[in-house]
């Protein structure tokens, strides 16, 4: 991993090589800006490659630092923080019970609760296995609700759902009528979840982003390009899910 300045600016970036990159990209994000180069380049490669995009990174760097940076995961998981979840930002309580194993539960805020014999060191560690595991059951229940009301409304069939960790993409479709949702949606307002989802869904009938395409995504979500808006504002809960 390398560590440099943009030729003209004070501005950092990192140059990781990748043994799967098959072409040099640039990836920014709210962690700082990454050129992902393949293993065997040269670094004068990246420099060149650096050079050639300036104007683009500076562009898009300052874009980011537009973003929402109050709605954000905590520094650390402990009592009283604020955690995300589906555009809001919720307190987190902990308390030690008379149970045999710890478990969570929401309402109006997240609270956590602990045997009495677990030990305060490994907190945070539980905290986090728990606080996953219940946004992940909660994003594929509503998603399949939501899927199941659309199919009702269209008659459009989907095969399989699927929730992954992403970087780069909120959704996929195959020709098989599956879908693949970012496990990061489950950070992001109940309507924006419900656009990204439309949208996955509306490739099923087109896949491309054809006139035809936008018009039924229009018809089953009118607003959806402020949903779109909402996304590019909060671009950076893409990597809150390599937080926890």
């Amino acid at each position: 991993m390398i560590i440099a300045f943009l030729l003209q600016r004070q501005i950092p970036y990192i140059v990781r090589k990748s043994q799967k990159a098959k072409k040099q990209r640039i990836i920014i994000s709210h962690s700082g800006i990454e050129i992902v180069i393949p293993s065997k380049a040269r670094a004068k490669v990246s420099a060149n490659f650096v050079a050639e995009h300036e104007e683009w990174i500076v562009k898009n760097w300052q874009k980011r630092r537009t973003i929402n940076h109050e709605y954000d995961m905590p520094s650390e998981f402990k009592n009283n923080c604020n955690i995300p979840y589906q555009g809001k930002l919720y307190k987190l309580q902990i308390s030690r019970e008379d149970i045999i194993i710890p478990k969570i539960d929401f309402l109006d805020f997240f609270s956590i609760q602990f045997p009495h014999h677990f030990k305060t060191e490994i907190y945070e560690l539980e905290i986090k296995k728990l606080y996953q595991k219940f946004l992940k059951q909660e994003l594929q229940n509503k998603s399949e609700i939501y899927l199941k009301k659309l199919t009702s409304e269209t008659g459009i069939l989907v095969n399989n759902l699927k929730i992954r960790t992403q970087q780069t993409r909120w959704g996929s479709c195959s020709s098989k009528g599956n879908i693949n949702l970012n496990f990061n949606l489950i950070f992001a307002q109940r309507e924006v979840l419900e656009y990204v989802i439309i949208h996955e869904f509306c490739h099923l009938k087109h896949p491309n982003h054809s006139p035809e395409f936008w018009q039924m995504v229009h018809s089953l979500c009118p607003n959806y390009k402020a949903h779109k808006k909402w996304l590019t504002t909060n671009q950076h809960i893409i990597n809150f899910a390599t937080r926890l």
